[in-house]
């Protein structure tokens, strides 16, 4: 029976409204998967219209930097920060506890999604990390005059007017947490287009991106 109520909710459509919503955002040591590392994780929920300080997450991941020191510290995270922060094994469960089943929102959102799923494997944590939600295709479905490539960030938030200035640079929470306030201005506007639910958003930046790429050919 309690099968079945588990099968019933995640069955239902998600509504966006009504919904715990993350966005998340991982520094690393470089951009390159094979061989880079993640190095701290910032998150941040929303909750209808609000962002709610007492609902975020922060953590320095211990890494060891040696090779990529100079990456570090361009983070503002020196090396030895990073060597004593807890081990993957015990942050990547903890941060998973507090998404609580979210549906999660990063902002180009395929680089943050590799480093999870390699850093769950390397770190032997038997956990299935669905794709997901990408705030900059977000971005370009309803805006693309910002196009034809995604923006970046500091674009999209200097187009909705949210201002970066006096926040540190390179911080997962600061960069989660700007990208949630840019999640609250797509929100409605993505509810004017009568998409609604989790799945017809998905839905909606997926038929985008197929017409996007036809018209590239």
């Amino acid at each position: 029976m309690l099968n079945w109520f588990v099968w019933r909710r995640q069955s239902e459509p998600l509504v966006l409204s009504d919904t715990r919503l993350v966005v998340f955002d991982l520094e690393t040591t470089g951009l390159n998967l094979r061989k880079d590392k993640p190095i701290a994780i910032g998150a941040t929920a929303i909750q209808g219209n609000a962002v709610p300080l007492s609902d975020q997450y922060q953590a320095r991941i211990q890494q060891d930097v040696e090779s990529s020191a100079q990456a570090a510290l361009a983070h503002r995270l020196a090396r030895d920060e990073i060597e004593q922060a807890a081990p993957p094994q015990q942050v990547l469960p903890d941060f998973i506890d507090y998404l609580a089943d979210a549906p999660r929102f990063a902002y180009h959102a395929a680089f943050d999604d590799g480093f999870m799923q390699r850093s769950l494997k390397s770190s032997g944590i038997n956990h299935r990390w669905a794709p997901s939600v990408d705030v900059a295709q977000w971005v370009l479905w309803l805006h693309p005059e910002l196009g034809p490539a995604p923006p970046t960030l500091d674009r999209a938030l200097a187009f909705a007017r949210i201002r970066r200035s006096g926040r540190q640079r390179h911080n997962a929470l600061v960069d989660a947490s700007l990208t949630a306030q840019l999640v609250l201005t797509l929100l409605p506007k993505t509810r004017a287009r009568e998409v609604h639910t989790l799945q017809a958003l998905r839905q909606a930046l997926k038929s985008s991106a197929r017409v996007r790429q036809m018209q590239t050919q």
